[in-house]
């Protein structure tokens, strides 16, 4: 059986960002995932977990129109000779919410995406890593009987 649309836009995401990369990027992931950040992430230079998280529906026969809210997160690890952890911060969140913008469709398989809100943590102006999320609604849809197919005929 073929992935959903859901698995398929979330599956976009992550390869979307897998391709940010200089000279088009001023910065290159390490990690790039479905899922949650974990432990091993702390000792890569910026690393990004797709977490999908609650989904609402609206139905409107033929189709279901989903609005899946997918949590991006983020991680930076700060070298000796970086700038301030803040501003690798903000760096990071900056490109993140370019690639987002950039990408509102994820190659036709979604109507829309809107950034929705973001948080970075940071103890002090000192740390060595910092983390932040951006949260962004991905809207789409689907027949009505079918979460495989876009299209409002079977």
């Amino acid at each position: 059986m073929p992935e959903s649309l859901r698995h398929q836009i979330l599956a976009q995401m992550v390869d979307t960002f897998r391709q940010v990369e200089p000279p088009d990027w001023p910065i290159q992931f390490s990690v790039v995932e479905l899922g949650p950040l974990g432990a091993e992430d702390n000792r890569k230079r910026y690393s990004i977990g797709i977490v999908p998280g609650p989904e609402r529906y609206a139905h409107n026969f033929p189709l279901i129109v989903r609005f899946l809210r997918v949590a991006i997160e983020f991680r930076v690890t700060v070298n000796r000779g970086d700038p301030a952890p803040g501003n690798l911060a903000e760096q990071v969140l900056s490109v993140i919410e370019h690639v987002v913008l950039a990408n509102t469709k994820w190659g036709g398989l979604a109507i829309d995406t809107g950034l929705q809100n973001n948080e970075t943590d940071m103890t002090t102006y000192e740390d060595r890593t910092v983390v932040g999320v951006l949260w962004v609604e991905v809207q789409y849809r689907h027949h009505h009987a079918d979460p495989h197919n876009p299209n409002p005929s079977p």
